[in-house]
């Protein structure tokens, strides 16, 4: 520990040295060498096709997962110029950006020659294509050296989203192949998504079978709350949680949104989800009395009508203390139905509940929303959690927000915050507070029990869920 200085500001410098290989058990140092490339240092081809295999076997515990396939541009050219040597010595140069921006539960490895695979676990998808344009634009910016020489390359990426259908693993790697040739034959230097129109052509099959689940488990009260703690960089808050949905099966598995949710919301089943959230979180808030409690509303509940009569009626039979619930909508949905959205949080705040934005800073006019919308807290859109702590541009646009947020006198959230460097440029930033899977996984705080015997509205509710999909 050492006194020191940081922008002027007293801080306590803290030194670690570092875990030298040689100072490792033997054991532990042949298992390394077994497992991974040496040229590289990461996992080489069999190693990690085994991980990935047994990673694949199971469900991840929320968000999306896509396979990022990766190959340097040119390469033959760049062999020419630099000869074999020298373009090993470009490979683990790229293996080292891979080591720098994977997160601690990223799966990557050397496929081989010139390939690398990183199986990336987000919250959106969004996120994913953000840590790839953010992998790509590094790349780009970087000077390699190699014996005497300094050269430029660049990358492209094939990326493949993990449906949950199951698919095996040498159909997943062609996808993200595929995806990275369509990329390198546009010019290279790029992101190339695989086009999903072929995978999702029997989606109409899959949604009915999801609509009678959902409805299924909507009427047998088999959704349960979970909560993620919303950590306080400040140090002076606490008792805030996001509040997330599970829905079980027949077999009392644990079925996650990504599975359910986009066909609850092609079918016109998200207002009664939500109205389940609601009212189930009362009883959250009556039980535990946290000091903030974020629910999230659904573009077609913000397009109900009747939402906020409902929302009323909840407050006055439970007596839940309305200043612990805050309504979170998306600043897309926002975007698209302004007037709603501006009236609805209005009203919401006039209740006493707290209204905030999430996801927010993606759209092209961000700030705008303020002059249009009463808003308590802002989320800071997880896109801009990746790489944060490497990348300039986005801590710029951070910082903007922030400064943005307090001229209205509006708290910051950063949302899906990840590892430790990205939570210490937050709090240079001012940012207030951060959730995500580096402070705490979502967990289940109050039991379906609970639910069951203090808010018999649940039931009356969900009895009443129409036959049809209207």
């Amino acid at each position: 520990l050492d006194i020191g200085t940081y922008d002027s500001e007293p801080c306590v410098r803290i030194k670690m040295p570092r875990d030298r290989p040689q100072d490792k058990d033997p054991d532990v140092r042949i298992t390394h060498a077994l497992r991974t490339d040496p040229s590289t240092d990461i996992y080489h081809r069999n190693y990690l096709l085994e991980r990935l295999a047994e990673r694949l076997k199971k469900k991840p515990q929320g968000g999306v997962r896509a396979l990022a396939y990766i190959r340097p541009d040119n390469f033959d050219e760049i062999c020419r110029e630099v000869g074999l040597l020298g373009s090993e010595d470009l490979l683990v140069g790229f293996a080292s950006i891979i080591k720098q921006l994977a997160q601690p539960n990223d799966l990557y490895g050397r496929l081989g020659g010139d390939n690398f695979l990183v199986l990336l676990e987000r919250g959106t998808i969004r996120d994913v294509e953000a840590w790839a344009n953010f992998f790509v634009k590094k790349t780009s910016d970087q000077l390699f050296e190699i014996s005497d020489q300094s050269i430029s390359a660049t990358c492209s990426i094939g990326l493949t989203l993990l449906d949950p259908k199951p698919k095996a693993l040498a159909a997943l790697l062609e996808d993200a192949a595929v995806a990275n040739e369509q990329g390198r034959k546009k010019g290279g230097n790029r992101v190339q998504s695989q086009d999903f129109a072929e995978t999702h052509t029997g989606i109409l099959e899959i949604d009915n079978s999801w609509i009678e689940r959902i409805k299924s488990a909507l009427v047998d009260n088999r959704f349960r709350l979970v909560q993620q703690p919303i950590a306080s960089l400040q140090g002076n808050v606490s008792g805030y949680y996001d509040t997330l949905v599970r829905m079980l099966d027949n077999d009392g598995n644990e079925v996650m949104p990504g599975e359910f949710m986009p066909a609850a919301e092609r079918n016109d089943l998200m207002k009664n989800i939500d109205r389940w959230v609601i009212g189930a979180s009362t009883v959250y808030c009556k039980a535990k009395n946290p000091n903030m409690l974020f629910v999230r509303l659904s573009r077609n509940s913000l397009l109900d009508g009747t939402l906020l009569g409902w929302i009323k009626k909840q407050l006055k039979s439970s007596g839940v203390d309305q200043s612990r619930l805050c309504i979170q909508v998306t600043e897309a949905d926002i975007s698209r139905h302004l007037k709603q959205a501006s009236a609805l949080a209005k009203m919401l705040r006039k209740l006493g509940l707290k209204f905030a934005i999430e996801h927010f800073g993606l759209a092209r006019d961000s700030k705008q929303l303020l002059d249009h919308v009463e808003v308590d807290f802002l989320k800071i859109d997880g896109s801009l959690m990746q790489g944060l702590a490497a990348d300039t541009d986005k801590q710029r646009e951070v910082k903007y927000l922030t400064k943005s947020a307090a001229k209205y006198d509006i708290r910051t959230i950063a949302e899906r915050v990840e590892d430790a460097n990205t939570m210490a440029v937050l709090w240079q930033l001012g940012v207030e507070f951060m959730q995500g899977y580096y402070v705490q996984e979502p967990e289940v705080v109050l039991e379906d029990t609970d639910i069951t015997d203090t808010y018999t509205g649940v039931h009356t509710g969900l009895h009443s869920v129409p036959t049809s999909t209207q």
